[in-house]
């Protein structure tokens, strides 16, 4: 789990879902760096690996999806009340939201290399 709170607020958040293991804002000030903290810390507590090609970043900011590509990680760009969703990228996974019936879903574009 990759969050930008820092740790002792994100902690009460992640333990809320089970979670006990993240990179935090109070990490790194560059936020892609964050990523490969979140990906070492089960290594080390569980022996999972995580790399780019099983990491993801479920995002609702344009810092989000930028940040993905650069510390190693794929993206889902979740539309959020703040920003419009979609944003632009040549180099990552796009999905587009839509409500048919009220409800939201996701529907994934073409993959660029």
């Amino acid at each position: 789990m990759v969050t930008g709170n820092l740790q002792s607020s994100a902690e009460v958040k992640l333990r809320c879902l089970g979670l006990d293991i993240g990179g935090y804002a109070s990490d790194d000030a560059h936020r892609p760096a964050l990523v490969g903290v979140a990906q070492k810390r089960p290594q080390a507590a569980y022996g999972h690996s995580f790399t780019k090609a099983n990491t993801v970043i479920i995002g609702d900011s344009t810092e989000d999806v930028r940040t993905g590509p650069e510390g190693g990680a794929q993206v889902i760009d979740a539309a959020s009340g703040t920003t419009s969703g979609l944003h632009t990228s040549r180099r990552r996974s796009r999905l587009r939201t839509t409500r048919p019936h009220g409800r939201r879903t996701l529907a994934a574009a073409d993959q660029e290399p």
